[in-house]
């Protein structure tokens, strides 16, 4: 099966540069890439020539992505056409795993993952729509209910990681061009639905999306021309909705949208996100968005493309890295924090760099300075881990302890690497940085100690191979059981609170943040810190000054802190986040023997938490009644 991969370019020389690049690490080699410029006014040109003979040049005079995408497929030569913005990389086993799902002729398109600009979290996992053009994120498999014809909701593919089968896309009449932005992929992937085709959403095939600045966000999210948002959100509902629902239904969906972007308008107005010009300019645009969405949803009509028949002829294969013999995955544990800069990974790890020039796929593990993520440079998959504040009691006054936290993250992140693709070589600069990784029987043969990545704090580690054999004859051999043994025979630490501690370290539940940890590593701290660092951990941003005084004012009432926790970790911001809430109740029970809030904040508390689950259930009620 061929594939035409379709990027659709507009000013992002930089991003579009490392894009060519990452695809030059594919396991899978049968595919074409087709890059489709817009009106573009920085250095793409000049990035296109570096892969001239390599990429297939289109061009699209609009800043208009619907057209950008028909310009693509008008050029495609391959079976199926796969889309790839121009700020995201994707993983080297992307189109092997999309060409995995094509396995049968009613497979009409199929799509994957879609990491952040972390690398780290999910942006997208899976995904539907209504047909009012209201997507839904907490779908799961399987999908059977939501991928016939006429199913609302139904399933979708995500723009920057979706692949079609090109006939499809030619029954269909490509990609909808009323739309320029906004819904065009939800459009296309409900025509195909409801021409008998079935969609495949995929838990693999990832993408690492950086979600850079364009003309109609800045690099904080913050959306300033809303009209595309809100004129194609009226046409798309008002042309597809009124066959399953009342109109009555689809307005008040459409107004509910346009209070909603209002409202984010203003609050970004407040917080200084937003300057007075901007804000009216949002405004006006949002009131002329509703205006043309609705005549042209109520009135117009679909804009087809007519896709011409593809041209094997044409079809020029990307050329790939490709080792001698066997392609390896390959995995380096560097305990010295990697710098990100051009040349960084060269520098410290020069092996791993010129295993990757070779074609091999290079994992490097190593700490963050910052926050928890994953970025492709220098050919290389480099993983940086935030030393991660783990509430492992029992650990705290071994001398080694953080090489001992250290060493349970690289493992689990190994862990990760490893089921995504087995790792067939881990490469350490000594035995104690991957002595966690050495636990497990997968890894154990595959380490090798090298004098690569610097220098590391040694461990106290007993023979491991009688320990393994001792555990094992002790009836099993889990990698929990031997870190136990690693602690007990090395501190003379007790067999429970051994055990203890090799479960809390090992708990994949607190990987990549141990958010227990971490709040309680805040608690001792005065309110005002508590309070901000809350909101950079459980919402990974600065505390707005509204939020940061509210807060402050229910503290000094004498609102126990562990409440100010839940009513964080429990707002509409963490839920669209993904953050995980298993770890509440340990904070609870930890914050509760700290202190006893005073009455009035119990009743506070108890107003506030009654007073959203009455929110949460009138909500229900009015929706079950649309």
């Amino acid at each position: 099966m061929r594939f035409s991969v379709v990027i659709n370019t507009y000013n992002r020389a930089a991003s579009l540069r490392q894009t060519l690049r990452s695809l030059r690490h594919q396991a899978y080699a049968d595919f074409e890439v087709i890059v489709v410029n817009g009106p573009s006014t920085d250095a793409t040109a000049a990035v296109l020539a570096e892969f001239a003979g390599a990429v297939r040049v289109g061009q699209c005079p609009q800043a208009h992505l619907s057209r950008s995408r028909n310009a693509g497929i008008a050029l495609a030569s391959g079976d199926v056409v796969a889309f790839l913005d121009d700020d995201a990389v994707p993983d080297p086993h992307w189109l092997e795993d999309l060409a995995a799902a094509y396995t049968g002729a009613r497979v009409g398109g199929a799509g994957g993952i879609v990491h952040d600009h972390t690398g780290f979290r999910l942006q997208y996992r899976y995904a539907t729509c209504d047909r009012t053009g209201s997507p839904s994120f907490d779908a799961q498999p399987p999908f059977e209910k939501f991928n016939v014809p006429g199913a609302d909701p139904f399933v979708y593919l995500q723009g920057t990681n979706a692949s079609f089968r090109r006939a499809c896309l030619a029954e269909v009449g490509g990609f909808d061009e009323e739309i320029e932005y906004y819904l065009d992929e939800v459009e296309v992937c409900l025509r195909i639905l409801d021409r008998g085709f079935t969609l495949r959403p995929l838990p693999n095939a990832a993408v690492h999306h950086k979600y850079l600045a364009s003309h109609l966000r800045t690099g904080a999210k913050v959306v300033l021309n809303p009209y595309p948002l809100v004129k194609n959100r009226c046409y798309f509902a008002l042309q597809n909705g009124r066959r399953t629902r009342p109109l009555h239904q689809l307005n008040r969906a459409l107004v509910a949208f346009a209070d909603a972007l209002r409202a984010n308008c203003e609050n970004h107005f407040a917080e200084g996100r937003m300057d007075a010009e901007q804000r009216r300019f949002f405004l006006e645009q949002l009131e002329r968005g509703l205006r043309d969405g609705t005549e042209r949803g109520l009135h117009g009509i679909r804009r087809r493309c007519v896709l011409p028949p593809p041209d094997a002829s044409r079809f020029r294969p990307f050329p790939v890295l490709r080792p001698q013999g066997k392609r390896r995955t390959v995995c380096f544990l560097c305990p010295a924090p990697l710098a990100g800069t051009d040349g960084a990974v060269r520098a410290a790890c020069p092996d791993g760099a010129e295993l990757a020039a070779l074609g091999h796929e290079v994992h490097v593990v190593g700490p963050s300075p910052d926050t928890n993520r994953v970025d492709f440079e220098d050919g290389v998959w480099v993983h940086r881990l935030v030393p991660s504040a783990r509430h492992v009691p029992e650990l705290r006054h071994l001398p080694w302890r953080a090489a001992l936290l250290q060493g349970a993250a690289f493992y689990r992140e190994v862990e990760r690497i490893h089921d995504r693709g087995a790792i067939d070589l881990l490469v350490a600069p000594s035995a104690a940085v991957g002595a966690v990784c050495a636990l497990d029987e997968r890894f154990a043969p595959l380490l090798d100690a090298r004098g690569v990545c610097g220098a590391h704090e040694e461990l106290p580690l007993p023979p491991l191979e009688e320990l393994r054999s001792r555990t094992a004859s002790q009836g099993g051999a889990a990698i929990a059981v031997l870190l136990a043994g690693v602690l007990a025979e090395a501190v003379q630490m007790s067999a429970a609170e051994a055990r203890a501690a090799a479960v809390t370290l090992l708990d994949p539940a607190c990987y990549p943040t141990d958010y227990a940890g971490a709040v309680l590593a805040l608690w001792p701290g005065p309110d005002e810190d508590f309070v901000r660092g809350l909101f950079r951990l459980l919402l990974e941003r600065e505390a707005d000054p509204a939020s940061l005084a509210a807060y402050l004012r229910q503290l000094r009432w004498g609102m126990p802190r562990h409440a100010v926790v839940k009513h964080v970790a429990l707002s509409r911001e963490a839920a669209d986040k993904g953050l995980p809430r298993f770890w509440l109740p340990a904070v609870r029970r930890a914050g509760a023997r700290a202190a006893t809030p005073r009455a009035p904040a119990r009743l506070l508390d108890r107003a506030r938490t009654l007073a959203t689950r009455l929110a949460w259930a009138l909500k229900r009620r009015l929706r079950r009644a649309g």
